[in-house]
């Protein structure tokens, strides 16, 4: 499996079956361990050693914050199902300003698992979508209140169908 990491300009990329890190498409000689699992590491890359703190991880939005060297650093996360959903679009569920969760694909409802004027987190399961033969949950991107829903159980919808209007928390 082949991991993506971006960092401001730059994207890592580690296969985890070769072992190999290559940054910017061009391999480089390294060596990487774990001193105390997920949370502090040692990286040697040309001769060069970087001491690796993880201040923070967002496992959900696969994004961290390191220290390399006492320098802080913020950088994403990504692999080949993260590939595949952002070109199907599922990285454009909501419609941030309008405060509008559209279908990402054509699918079936399966179930609304929210109702009008319900408070919800970022994270929370509003609607289970069938499409491409797999089961969707659809997460709310914010916290906030359901506003109004505009589908139904069992109903079939097309890509960007405006699905629920979510009023954003102050």
């Amino acid at each position: 499996m082949e991991y993506k990491i971006s960092v401001n300009d730059r994207v890592v990329t580690y296969s985890k079956k070769d072992n190999e890190v290559k940054i910017n498409n061009n391999t480089i000689e390294q060596n990487f361990k774990w001193i105390k699992k997920g949370e502090l590491a040692y990286l040697n890359v040309n001769n060069k050693s970087y001491r690796i703190s993880v201040l923070k991880f967002d496992k959900e939005s696969k994004s961290a914050t390191l220290e390399i060297n006492g320098i802080k650093m913020s950088l994403s996360l990504s692999d080949p199902m993260d590939e595949l959903l952002k070109n199907l679009g599922f990285d454009k569920l909501m419609n941030k300003g309008a405060g509008e969760v559209k279908a990402p694909m054509p699918g079936l409802v399966l179930k609304v698992l929210v109702e009008s004027g319900k408070e919800v987190h970022k994270g929370d399961s509003l609607i289970i979508l069938e499409a491409m033969k797999m089961e969707n949950v659809i997460k709310s991107p914010i916290d906030g209140t359901v506003k109004a829903i505009h589908v139904t159980d069992k109903q079939a919808i097309e890509k960007n169908r405006v699905m629920i209007e979510l009023t954003a928390k102050s």
